[in-house]
């Protein structure tokens, strides 16, 4: 299979983004309801929970069918897509009253 060539810079961002945030944030956002806690502990939370749920998928494939940049990407990708999926579902489910409302003027979530 031929690949298109990518330089390095360009793949740090996103990678970056699926390693440390986007995994648990798709979580969070599934299972926590946002007027629960503010933007800065719901980005936190973000952030520790794609940590575990990267070394627990890390684990998983290392243990079965190998760890690979392929099937760490994979692995990752799907799981991000079911969980925002189903906060998809959730917010639909419950509208946007447990959407956070941010005041720009004076940084507080209200």
């Amino acid at each position: 299979m031929e690949c298109v060539p990518v330089p390095q810079t360009a793949r740090i961002l996103p990678g970056v983004l699926e390693v440390f945030f986007l995994p648990g944030f798709a979580v969070v956002s599934a299972v926590l309801p946002a007027r629960d806690m503010s933007v800065g502990g719901h980005l936190l939370a973000s952030v520790g929970a794609s940590v575990a749920i990267t070394v627990c998928a890390s684990t998983l494939l290392g243990a079965t069918v190998g760890l690979a940049q392929r099937s760490i990407a994979l692995a990752l990708g799907a799981l991000t897509l079911v969980a925002f999926f189903f906060a998809w579902l959730r917010e639909r489910q419950f509208g946007r009253s447990d959407a956070v409302e941010l005041d720009w003027r004076d940084g507080a979530a209200g």
